[in-house]
């Protein structure tokens, strides 16, 4: 458990936060990844510690998907992922947290019911196999108050629903997948991370870089743990 002193700054000053990861494209930067947090996971459970939280965040939304859908492939779902609904992979919507609004009551309603109609258009669309259409709608049942897919949704229906659990359990969940466009949603505001994981930074522009990192990490720009790959 000493490597936990990684990550506390209390009691360690690491000589390099940032890390680096290069390989050529196929050599398997995804997948360690996608191990290494599971294995962090896995290390902070068995210390009891709920303190440490990560954000995996890139430039594009595919980026983002990819390490969480390796995550799903091992049955780790402990994560939250924020963002556009028609713009995430479709086995992570079950997973998803849409509201890009204020926190006002007039935006979030506005917010859900966009987000209901949308996820409703995906559903009519067609080209869907049968496992994404389960997807969608988990997705939906996951707006709901009844976890039980019907045709019709009613306003009362969304009120009743989910979401604010699925927003309080932003505030804890160990895992996040945003974009560094979408690190900007009023429902990340006091969300504070101590690991950022960047995929495809070579791709990103360094202001999107720090904006991401100094707006949702807890640590000063000092002492940010930071790993690209």
């Amino acid at each position: 458990m000493s490597c936990l002193q990684w990550f506390d700054d209390t009691r360690i000053q690491l000589k390099d936060d940032i890390v680096l990861v290069h390989g050529v494209y196929g050599s398997g930067k995804s997948h360690l990844l996608v191990v290494f947090i599971i294995f962090l996971c896995t290390m902070l459970k068995e210390a009891n510690n709920d303190d440490i939280r990560i954000l995996v965040s890139a430039a594009t939304n595919t980026a983002v998907d990819r390490i969480l859908l390796g995550l799903l492939e091992l049955d780790f779902t402990e994560f939250i992922r924020v963002g556009s609904l028609k713009r995430i992979a479709k086995p992570v919507l079950p997973f998803t947290l849409h509201r890009d609004r204020g926190d006002s009551k007039a935006d979030s309603d506005r917010s859900d019911k966009l987000a209901l109609k949308e996820l409703q258009e995906m559903l009519e669309g067609s080209g869907l196999s049968t496992k994404e259409r389960s997807y969608i709608k988990q997705a939906i049942e996951g707006m709901l108050s009844p976890a039980i897919y019907r045709a019709q949704y009613s306003t009362t229906d969304l009120k009743n629903g989910r979401i604010k659990q699925r927003i309080e359990k932003l505030k804890k969940v160990r895992v996040v997948g945003v974009t560094c466009a979408a690190s900007v949603f009023p429902v990340l505001e006091g969300n504070k991370f101590q690991i950022v994981i960047l995929d495809e930074s070579s791709q990103m522009l360094e202001v999107s870089i720090d904006y991401t990192v100094f707006k949702l990490t807890k640590c000063s720009p000092a002492t940010q743990h930071v790993a690209h790959w």
